[in-house]
């Protein structure tokens, strides 16, 4: 549900920003058995979720500035 006047590329830009949250938090999930200090530590996954699809936008869509 996207409107028609969005590019596939700000689609995508938006995915980025939206999609590194969920995806750390699903991984966090067995880390929380551990303890609390894993989970906490298991949550700077979100970076590195972050940076894997700011570098997929960039091979997709080559490098495009903000």
């Amino acid at each position: 549900m996207i409107s028609e006047a969005v590019t596939p590329e700000e689609a995508d830009k938006l995915k980025i920003g939206i999609l590194a949250e969920p995806l750390g938090a699903a991984i966090t999930v067995p880390f929380a058995f551990l303890g609390p200090g894993a989970w906490n530590l298991s949550w700077l996954s979100v970076l590195f979720f972050g940076l894997f699809l700011k570098k997929r936008h960039k091979r997709r869509y080559g490098d495009v500035k903000d």
